[in-house]
Parts: structure tokens; sequence; C-alpha cells
């Protein structure tokens, strides 16, 4: 290995931890560092000489990094926070980490009535929102009645398949 400032390591060692068989590479830069003028910003003052720990896979994880700095990776990220926001939604506000019932089929009625409870959560809040965003606006009570009707259609249509799944 080559230092920043040129050097070359005098010393390398391939390290295996035995209990979790984790390999690591140290290099050493031996005398060099004795009369470097570098010395007092590259090596801590307990250390005789320069001593670098590099993991097994630290050009895969600088290679990483890098992809990290990239636009196509910070537009992905933004799409995978705003699905990370709505699961954790779910798991702390609803219990979606529970099941309440054994087999597949009724976990999977139960996920599916929490998301739809989310989001007919959201939507009221939505509603809500709109109605009572400006007071200088009308409450226009048609509009709400209609809304209220296809909420209620929604819930019994809900009910229904719930009820026919565990008859």
């Amino acid at each position: 290995m080559i230092s920043a400032d040129g050097k070359i390591s005098t010393n390398c060692s391939k390290l295996t931890e035995l209990k979790s068989a984790k390999i690591t590479y140290r290099f050493e830069f031996g005398r060099q560092c004795h009369d470097c003028p570098h010395k007092v910003g590259c090596v801590p003052s307990a250390q005789a000489h320069r001593t670098i720990l590099v993991g097994a896979h630290h050009e895969a994880l600088q290679q990483r990094r890098r992809d990290q700095q990239s636009e196509e990776f910070q537009l992905q990220m933004h799409q995978r926070n705003a699905i990370e926001g709505t699961i954790s939604e779910l798991v702390r506000g609803h219990g979606l980490r529970r099941a309440r019932y054994q087999g597949f089929a009724k976990v999977d009625l139960q996920n599916q009535l929490i998301a739809a409870a989310c989001n007919i959560k959201r939507w009221v809040q939505k509603l809500l929102g709109t109605i009572f965003a400006s007071q200088r606006q009308k409450v226009v009570w048609s509009d709400l009645l209609s809304e209220a009707f296809w909420l209620a259609l929604v819930f019994r249509s809900i009910r229904g398949a719930f009820q026919q799944s565990f008859a």
C-alpha cells in the first residue's frame, strides 16, 4: 500500500478473527515515519509508526460510497424514504407487525384491511383539510354528504368481505 505521502508500506498482514471469520488487512509504515515531516498529523502520539486496517471488501465499499453521490441513487432513495414512512405508519399506528390470526389467507386479509384503514384515514384527513382549509369558503354540505355516502359504501363492502372470509 502507498501512503498519501508516496511511501510504501513495510509490512502487510492478513488478520482473521476466530469467532466471526472477518478478514482485515493491516499495513504498517515502520521506520519511514520516524523522520517524516507529516508524522504529527498522520500518526497518533501513542503509536510509534502509522498502521492502517482495511477490510476485505474495502474496494466494494468505496465504490458504493461513490455511487451514493450520483443523482440516480438520490432519486431512488427519495422514493424509498416515502415508502418507508408509510410502512412505519402501518407498523406503529395500525399494528401491522402482529398477526391476529393464523394462516396465510387470514393474515393477508388483515394486512389488506390495515392498508385500507390507513388509506381511509388519510382520505378523511385530506377531505376535512380541504373543507376547513379556509374560512372564506362556504361548506357545501351536499358534497360532504356524497363523500360520506361513498365512505359508508366502502366500509360496508369491507365488512362484507371480512364476514365472508371467516364464515
